[in-house]
């Protein structure tokens, strides 16, 4: 050890009295989480009217953020870890934006890196819509900074409505959803500034319209690529015959000419159908979810591209998945977990209304059978409900909004249901990082646990990657982590948790243990 430096051991797993519990009872992977509102599933009354959430977002400390419409006004609720509405948002949780019209609807949401709160939709009645946008702070009240009084509002010279937003890298916001009016449609785009301003370096003065071909023409999906190129997905063709519709725009806002056939791509699934989601994969491929017209009623459907639009071969068959739970389906929401499976959701007539409806398959696009009944879960609220949006927590759960029928009226729906992957927790240094002995204990849950469990824990620094450690545990034994004196204090967060079981000490083979771990501070 040197002379001129000491070392404080401020973070330390005191394991060697591990609560093992080999036998306590765990949720299957696809059940509704019973910690979650009533059974794993909520209800949210806003006007005793039409009540739909339209999107979520996911804070960092875990709360829910639902965006959606109440009776013709934005609408938000916030949500805590629980389910529980979160009394310091807003009214009681809540909070109604009206822009002066009858049917402003809010469609998507994004949460900033400062907590401020992104919602964009439409603003108008009939047939006369603008693009709306309203940012609030972290409390729920409109930020006065953002536009005029907080909202923003953007007329393309005909109907237009958003359907979906995206923050670039650097906090410029891309709204995309569909202009025009009955089945002549075209794919709309506008980029704002950080303030709300349109920013008239992309496109014409901030807007570009976009046609493919034929009459209904419509974009519900964007992603923003790592490298700020900008993914548009939607529907093109004429009713009623159309096709999953893909663009990619330069950061400028004229087409990426390196994607598809001058920027863009059209994949006939078989019948008429549409892209409702997209996802960026970490090797750059595309997937595209929505759903599409059978003999015999809807299919979800799902598509994979590589880098340059190319349909992925080696994804589904031939790049295409079509997948039928009940007779109509409705491919709505796409995600994908930490370890590559994808999530799709929507809502499906399996039974006598319509259901929430979760699948999840693999990163092969086959069904992954480990969850719920042979890769779907349904739920249902009580006559006809469906998803709109889906994401995974920063714990690995997966929650689901919506819209539910319910005997009080139309009501905000989420769900919230186990995905398996392990829980992820956090560790707080104290202020005084010199501070010697630092102790955490911890508990296991899972499968199988017995003496021969090994685990493999590890931890992310406050400062950088540099700070990420690894941990080993077999009970019995301690494991520890020293960290050099005056690192700064802050947060270590628990980046995984790998189980596995030697089932021979001899060979020392190893098998993959399901396991959930919380970690608890204790000073």
């Amino acid at each position: 050890m040197s002379t001129n430096r000491y070392r404080s051991e401020v973070l330390a797993l005191a394991l060697a009295g591990l609560l093992i519990l080999p036998n306590s009872v765990t949720a299957d992977v696809g059940d509704l989480d019973a910690t979650f509102g009533a059974g794993g599933k909520i209800t949210t009354d806003f006007s005793g009217g039409r009540d739909e959430a339209n999107a979520l977002a996911i804070q960092p400390d875990g709360k829910i953020v639902a965006a959606g419409t109440a009776n013709g006004d934005f609408a938000l609720a916030r949500y805590n870890g629980d389910g529980t509405l979160d009394a310091t948002f807003g009214s009681n949780g809540k909070v109604i934006t009206d822009f002066g019209w009858a049917g402003d609807v809010g469609s998507a949401i994004v949460i900033l890196s400062n907590g401020k709160i992104v919602v964009a939709g439409g603003a108008g009645e009939s047939s006369n819509f603008d693009f709306a946008l309203a940012r609030y702070n972290p409390d729920g009240t409109l930020d006065t900074t953002f536009g005029v009084g907080g909202t923003v509002t953007t007329n393309f010279g005909t109907s237009v409505r958003a359907n979906i937003l995206a923050i670039q890298p650097d906090g410029k916001i891309v709204v995309v959803g569909t202009a025009g009016a009955n089945y002549y449609r075209d794919f709309a785009l506008a980029r704002y500034t950080a303030e709300g301003s349109l920013d008239t370096t992309f496109g014409n003065d901030g807007r570009i319209v976009t046609d493919f071909f034929g009459d209904a023409d419509r974009a519900f999906a964007v992603a923003v690529q790592p490298d700020g190129r900008i993914v548009v997905a939607g529907t093109a063709g004429t009713y009623p015959r159309e096709d999953f519709a893909l663009v990619r725009y330069n950061t400028n806002g004229t087409f990426d000419e390196s994607f598809g056939t001058g920027g863009k791509v059209t994949t006939d699934m078989g019948r008429s159908e549409g892209v409702r989601a997209l996802a960026i994969q970490p090797d750059g491929k595309i997937l595209a979810e929505g759903f599409g017209t059978t003999p015999y009623g809807n299919d979800f459907m799902l598509a994979r591209y590589n880098v340059d639009g190319v349909v992925d071969a080696n994804f589904g068959t031939d790049g295409r998945i079509r997948t039928m739970f009940g007779t109509h389906n409705y491919g709505s929401a796409l995600t994908t977990q930490p370890d590559g499976k994808i999530v799709v959701a929507g809502f499906d007539d399996f039974g006598a209304t319509y259901d929430f409806v979760v699948g999840r398959f693999g990163t092969d696009g086959r069904l992954d059978t480990t969850f719920g009944t042979n890769g779907t879960v349904l739920t249902t609220f009580g006559g006809d409900n469906w998803i709109n949006a889906v994401a995974v927590q920063p714990d690995g759960r997966i929650v689901a909004v919506g819209y539910a029928d319910v005997p009080s009226g139309d009501d905000f729906a989420l769900a919230r249901y186990e995905s398996g992957l392990p829980l992820i927790s956090e560790i707080r240094l104290s202020a005084a990082t010199a501070q010697i002995g630092t102790f955490f204990t911890a508990n296991f849950s899972g499968a199988n646990l017995s003496d021969e469990t090994y685990f493999d824990i590890r931890f992310r620094g406050p400062q950088s990657n540099a700070d990420e450690v690894m941990l080993n545990w077999q009970q019995g034994l301690s494991a520890l982590h020293t960290v050099e004196g005056g690192t700064a204090a802050g947060t270590w967060t628990l980046t995984g948790v790998r189980a596995h079981q030697q089932i021979d000490a001899h060979s020392g083979e190893f098998v993959p243990v399901s396991v959930s771990l919380t970690v608890n501070p204790s000073r």
